[in-house]
């Protein structure tokens, strides 16, 4: 559909169609084939055949031409360079976008831009959102070393660390340092780097290198100033802090994970370790947490396709529990202290109540009985875990 208006609105619609990439039917190819036949040459890289994961434009006269069928049934055979920038801005959060320009009669590539590399699109793509950066992963069991490359500031920094089985820390500093693409090596990273929402490629070990693949020049290297203090197992052994750790008796199994990573990558920050302190006081006022089972190792048992059907089951109980763990959060939270109402705010109410769990919950109880002993099966679940975790405080 052609665009016929330069409203804000109609641009941002005739744009979301475009992201969710409607499949094309053979009509729809032939003529997106035919919009650039004037323009470019027709060898087999710029045919109608293009990589899925890579979007040409083709700019000339400021105007844009594309043989994507999806962005030809938004748009039409041309549109505007003012909305080829805004597509290109929405592209890139995604897809690999590459601009070609005629040139001595000929078409030529001018500038290339991935989600988590801008390179040469850093002029449009700057503005009020935080600059996307690239990454790669090196594992060798639960070593990491990751670097993550700043295009703006021509910066690769360098961050090894040991991680848990969960890769946490790795998802802090993607999350932090808005690590939008990364290669990697080991297939153990798939599944993880696939939840963590980035863009994420498998490669050869003798390519997994930041500045031969972007094929950067005069960049600078610099070590990642993380916050936290990173231990590794030599260290951690002789401060025997294994031992250290048994001292403490924890409500759930989510708990001690959480404290095992934490002291593996203690915090220098102050505000951070009181901001801990003030949560872990607020979870002391009751057992909520006592309430629910492992989710984590469940979430996990979901990512790989490999839960059962009283684990399923036992999922959906769960999230129908929201709403009764947010009233216990709340009636929790009155009797907090004054200043400590804003961090339970921030980090437990408000997540909780955006969370609207109604279309899983309604979505699974369509397609599995939910019979009398499927729910036994759940609350015998409860009682193995409650029985498992009070052996293990007593330990």
């Amino acid at each position: 559909m052609r665009l016929n208006s330069n409203s804000d609105e109609n641009v941002e619609i005739e744009i979301r169609n475009l992201i969710q990439n409607t499949e094309p039917s053979e009509n729809n190819i032939d003529t997106s084939a035919d919009i650039v036949s004037n323009m470019v040459p027709s060898e087999d890289s710029l045919s109608a055949k293009t990589d899925k994961t890579c979007i040409k434009l083709y700019l000339k006269n400021d105007t844009y031409r594309c043989t994507d069928v999806s962005v030809t049934k938004s748009h039409g055979k041309t549109f505007p360079k003012a909305l080829g920038e805004q597509l290109i801005r929405e592209l890139l959060s995604a897809y690999t976008v590459e601009e070609y320009i005629e040139k001595d009669g000929a078409t030529v590539l001018n500038r290339r831009g991935s989600p988590g590399n801008w390179e040469s699109f850093s002029d449009i793509m700057l503005g009020d959102m935080p600059v996307s950066k690239f990454g790669c992963i090196a594992l060798n069991k639960n070593n990491v070393n990751f670097w993550f490359y700043d295009g703006i500031a021509n910066v690769i920094s360098k961050a090894m660390y040991l991680d848990d089985d969960i890769f946490s820390m790795t998802y802090t500093i993607i999350s932090k340092e808005n690590i939008r693409e990364v290669i990697y090596t080991s297939k153990e990273l798939e599944r993880p780097l696939i939840t963590m929402g980035i863009k994420a490629t498998r490669v050869g070990g003798k390519d997994l290198n930041l500045v031969k693949y972007l094929n950067l020049t005069d960049v600078r290297e610099k070590n990642y100033n993380n916050v936290n203090l990173n231990l590794d197992n030599n260290l951690y052994e002789e401060l025997n802090l294994d031992e250290v750790a048994k001292l403490y008796n924890f409500k759930t199994t989510q708990g001690k994970r959480y404290f095992y990573t934490n002291i593996r990558a203690p915090s220098r920050d102050v505000n951070e370790i009181l901001r801990r302190q003030k949560i872990l006081f607020f979870f002391r006022r009751n057992n909520i947490g006592r309430e629910f089972p492992d989710l984590l190792r469940i979430v996990k048992k979901v990512e790989r396709e490999k839960i059962s059907v009283n684990e399923i089951i036992v999922l959906c109980q769960i999230l129908e529990k929201k709403d009764c763990l947010l009233n216990d959060v709340l009636n929790t939270a009155k009797k907090c202290a004054e200043c400590d109402i804003d961090i339970v705010n921030e980090d437990i109410i408000v997540p909780l109540q955006t969370l609207d769990f109604t279309f899983a919950t309604k979505e699974i109880r369509e397609k599995i009985d939910f019979s009398l002993e499927r729910v036994r099966c759940f609350n015998r679940y409860n009682e193995r875990t409650e029985i498992k975790e009070r052996r293990d405080m007593q330990k």
